[in-house]
């Protein structure tokens, strides 16, 4: 396992030959002071970028349309829908999906017994969201936002906060902070089987052709 980054990490966009992140900078009264930047799968470093590099890469080519509506759009997880609609959602639960013009085609709020989500990831005409605080998986219907399937609770271990979410092929990655483990779960079969164990919490995992990569409390791996 190489290190690339280290502490201060957050919210790893994939690009096609290396991945973005934000970088905590320093923190005083209510305000965050953060960075962006990029790692070189090519050159192996890492460099900073622009925010609008940042924000393009999360909303896409009409980011500065989202960056107003948002507001806060760091803590914001955005996931690309069918038909080219964007699902944009907070930690509280507030969502909304916009259509490409913009037009907000749906808005409610996604929790699980009052838990807010920390990560959700399309696949095919669903949308898979993780809830740390329920230690659960929900999988909604991409259009109608109807809740179809869950997978995990506060009574077995299947999960323990699971906090990032990354669809590899037909197996859904589950980052668990609690247990430090990776969980694979087959989306045909539903099993869920451990895929990869740390000694310190694990919050997000990436597959980029065929560079592996975790971010843990002590900073960004490449495994």
């Amino acid at each position: 396992m190489k290190k690339l980054y280290g502490e201060g990490a957050l919210q790893l966009l994939p690009l096609p030959d290396g991945f973005l992140f934000v970088a905590r900078q320093s923190e005083y009264e209510d305000k965050l002071v953060v960075s962006y930047q990029m790692y070189s799968f090519e050159r192996g470093t890492v460099s900073p970028v622009t925010r609008s590099v940042y924000l393009q890469a999360k909303f896409g080519p009409n980011y500065s349309f989202f960056e107003q509506q948002l507001g806060d759009f760091i803590n914001y997880k955005c996931v690309s829908l069918p038909e080219k609609r964007l699902l944009a959602l907070y930690p509280t639960g507030e969502s909304k999906i916009f259509a490409p013009d913009g037009e907000v085609v749906w808005e409610g709020k996604l929790t699980y017994k009052e838990f807010g989500p920390s990560d959700a990831v399309c696949s095919g005409k669903s949308v898979w969201v993780a809830f740390p605080g329920g230690d659960t998986i929900v999988r909604y219907n991409a259009k109608t936002m109807r809740e179809e399937l869950r997978i995990g609770s506060k009574r077995d271990n299947a999960f323990s906060k699971p906090c990032g979410l990354w669809l590899n092929e037909s197996n859904l990655m589950v980052s668990n902070a609690v247990s430090m483990g990776i969980e694979q779960v087959n989306t045909e079969t539903y099993t869920v089987e451990q895929y990869a164990q740390f000694e310190e919490p694990v919050y997000q995992y990436m597959k980029i052709n065929s560079n592996e990569i975790v971010l843990l409390e002590s900073g960004i791996y490449r495994l």
